[in-house]
């Protein structure tokens, strides 16, 4: 198992930017280029629905993080990452809107 510590945008829109700062309950999506290596990283993560482009849904589990007063700062979960697949046009991964529906609470 690896831990990811960090994720690293290029480019900042200013969804992200809202999101990141606690003034939005989450933007979209987040997508990450059709560079080699997101493969590799996922491997061994059963893939579910797959399309007719050679794409696939991965089910990421998250552990629960605390922080050092040991308050949750995010809940155990399931992350779902979506690979876009090689015959697609656009061929990039895709993680979409973790967004809180309205009414819903964390």
């Amino acid at each position: 198992m690896e831990y990811v510590h960090a994720i690293l945008w290029r480019n900042f829109n200013q969804a992200t930017i809202d999101t990141l700062r606690g003034k939005s309950a989450g933007q979209y999506d987040i997508r990450l280029g059709k560079r080699d290596g997101y493969s590799a990283f996922f491997e061994g993560i059963t893939r579910k629905n797959q399309t007719k482009f050679g794409g696939y849904d991965l089910n990421i589990q998250l552990e629960e993080v605390l922080d050092s007063s040991l308050n949750v700062v995010c809940e155990k979960k399931t992350l779902v990452v979506r690979f876009m697949g090689e015959n697609s046009q656009r061929k990039d991964w895709n993680i979409p809107s973790q967004r809180i529906a309205p009414g819903e609470h964390k």
